[in-house]
């Protein structure tokens, strides 16, 4: 007995008639199709519930009313006068930055540390790039 009047007895053979075919690849664009349709619908019909319900909603929170008129708790904000800005501080660190080092200092070291300047420390453009390029980098310029 060969395979395929074995598979013929068991009833395992494709239908691969023309009606088949046919029935199978009409009905499966057509179901997909009517399933987008339903889903458009059931959008559809969400968006104007939502939309009437909004609609519906003719009380403004205290929030918006003030986003709306400018206010703060319905109060309108008092003008402020501007004085003059300060002039720029000057070249170096001041005092206050230097006495603040230097109890940190004394606090870390003990009685005879010494502070001696205090300079702005220079940001290092290679350290401060950004974790990425760096690796891109070294990817890059690796020997082969």
């Amino acid at each position: 007995m060969n395979l395929s009047a074995l598979l013929n007895t068991l009833d395992l053979v494709a239908d691969s008639s023309p009606a088949f075919t046919s029935t199978v690849v009409i009905s499966g664009p057509t179901i997909v199709l009517a399933v987008i349709a339903v889903l458009v619908i059931i959008l559809v019909l969400f968006g104007r519930a939502t939309r009437r319900a909004a609609d519906a909603k003719n009380h403004l929170t205290q929030h918006e009313k003030d986003k709306r008129d400018g206010t703060i708790n319905g109060k309108k904000p008092e003008k402020r006068e501007f004085r003059e800005p300060l002039p720029a501080a000057p070249q170096g660190v001041s005092p206050e930055i230097v006495a603040a080092i230097s109890a940190a200092v004394y606090m870390l070291e003990g009685e005879g540390a010494v502070v001696t300047s205090i300079r702005p420390l220079r940001k290092n453009p290679i350290s401060c790039r950004n974790p990425w390029a760096a690796a891109a980098i070294a990817e890059n310029t690796k020997p082969f």
